[in-house]
């Protein structure tokens, strides 16, 4: 498969996939080891609720671009698809992150924390068995090389622009979720992915402007 900067679709598909799939298993990765030793300060508690909130909105939003953006379209040139089953893991999946918000409240208080760490293992487990088959049925039927034969530029242009537009526009706490986007990827996926973002963003807002809101989350992000 091709990850050209020429593959709009897949490259957007993919890259958000590969944030999200990072996000999941760094979530689950920290929160075994702090039901086991306890979070080491109150920065790094901070810090771990930022990146796991900033995940549920992440994967609540490219969910809800599949559905209402991307998928209409897709649905014209690879009807195949299991459009219906695609949809119903999303809901699935909805609830999860429903429960995740839920229980981010309690590991702000010290009588709840360890109930609290117990049930966000046990939803980010939920999550990680239904995420990764999910994005292989994905990948298998909305991979740039079948879709890119098929899909107008223009069409696949516009699929971009209003993904990124109900992003910026329905992304709650923006100087979280996207140094997450941007820091769940590797230097030379982060730097073709930040080419759709104004250098305004990238270069100013993201470094100076929020930095010290998202700090807090460096330890579970990729340098």
């Amino acid at each position: 498969m091709s990850n050209s900067p020429l593959d709009p679709v897949y490259c957007e598909l993919n890259t958000i996939h590969k944030v999200i799939t990072r996000g999941i298993r760094v979530s689950l990765e920290n929160v075994k080891k702090y039901r086991t030793i306890g979070f080491p300060n109150p920065r790094t508690k901070k810090g771990f609720i930022d990146y796991v909130r900033s995940l549920i909105l992440t994967l609540d939003n490219h969910h809800y671009s599949e559905d209402d953006i991307a998928f209409p379209v897709y649905q014209k040139y690879a009807p195949e698809a299991p459009y219906q089953l695609l949809a119903t893991e999303h809901h699935n999946m909805l609830s999860i992150l429903n429960e995740m918000k839920a229980v981010l409240g309690h590991l702000d208080n010290p009588a709840t924390e360890a109930g609290g760490l117990d049930s966000l293992q046990s939803s980010l487990s939920a999550l990680e068995e239904l995420w990764n088959p999910h994005i292989n049925c994905e990948e298998g039927h909305f991979c740039a090389h079948s879709l890119l034969k098929s899909i107008p530029e223009k069409e696949q242009v516009q699929i971009g622009k209003k993904i990124s537009a109900h992003a910026i526009k329905n992304s709650k706490l923006l100087s979280l979720s996207l140094p997450f986007l941007l820091y769940n990827l590797p230097v030379e996926e982060r730097a073709l992915f930040s080419q759709g973002i104004p250098k305004l963003v990238t270069g100013f807002l993201v470094p100076v402007v929020w930095r010290r809101k998202w700090m807090p989350m460096k330890p579970f992000l990729i340098h």
